[in-house]
């Protein structure tokens, strides 16, 4: 935080300088106030890591994203119930053709075809919520 405050403060102090070194016209603090206030605005949201709520967001898009390309797996291939994907399986319908992370560094779980995907971190709820349409997931 106190980057971010030095940060916009910055332009402030240096067309102040030149107001009073210089002698420039001191029509150059109005824009150099409106980008502190601006950064004061914007600048700490951006500075800060991501919060524990949106990791676990991302994580359960992940296990979505997953679950979606399981799906469309098991609908083309037609396995066992009981067969489990792999990564190599899903990876022609992700996202960059890649499996996703957890953010907060867990492992993903493939499981069964009638299963959902798992994180490692459910027990900070990284928890695919169970609703109709999404692999694995039993009928409401």
């Amino acid at each position: 935080m106190p980057l971010v405050v030095i940060g916009a403060f910055a332009p402030t102090v240096i067309a102040i300088w030149f107001v009073k070194k210089r002698g420039a016209s001191k029509v150059w603090l109005v824009p150099a106030l409106a980008w502190a206030f601006l950064e004061l605005a914007l600048g700490p949201q951006s500075a800060l890591p991501a919060g524990p709520a949106a990791r676990k967001n991302s994580c359960i898009a992940n296990m979505k994203q997953l679950a979606e390309a399981k799906r469309i797996w098991a609908t083309l291939t037609k396995p066992e119930a009981s067969a489990t994907a792999q990564a190599s399986d899903l990876s022609p319908f992700l996202k960059g053709g890649r499996m996703p992370v957890c953010p907060a560094g867990g492992t993903y779980t493939l499981g069964a075809v009638n299963e959902p995907p798992r994180c490692s971190h459910a027990d900070k709820g990284h928890v695919l919520p169970s609703t109709s349409g999404v692999a694995g997931a039993p009928p409401k």
